[in-house]
């Protein structure tokens, strides 16, 4: 049963290349397990298989927590907004900054996976530390 699951895989990958006159490259392709095939052990096809990848810079994945996922992002805001925060602003130009530059970057992540209180309490600090 198994193998036919695969081996239906395997054609409908190699149809679909032909469709759309593209080959599938297996040396950048990876694949990853979900649900109870989570602790599976032997891969088929000729790609990698990961327990967490980054996609259009959301990481996914099993085994990340909340932390691993907002934490970067707020880094990267707090560093913008404390590049700003040295130069004297009219109350217009800091709600610029804080919407181009700190919310914009946060929003993508906010349609990917809600946000935790904890973060939510960082962002109203940062944005009145501004």
């Amino acid at each position: 049963m198994q193998i036919t699951i695969h081996l239906f895989q395997l054609c409908t990958c190699q149809l679909l290349s032909e469709v759309i006159w593209s080959r599938t490259n297996y040396d950048k392709s990876c694949g990853m397990f979900l649900g109870k095939w989570k602790s599976k052990e032997n891969h088929p096809f000729d790609i990698s298989w990961v327990k967490h990848n980054k996609l259009l810079g959301y990481k996914f994945g099993y085994n990340l927590s909340f932390d691993d996922i907002w934490n970067p992002l707020f880094f990267k805001v707090n560093n913008t907004l404390n590049v700003w925060s040295s130069r004297p602003m009219s109350v217009k130009g800091k709600s610029y900054i804080i919407n181009n530059f700190a919310i914009s970057k946060i929003f993508y992540y906010l349609f990917c996976q809600p946000i935790t209180k904890h973060y939510i309490k960082f962002l109203i600090y940062m944005g009145q530390r501004l």
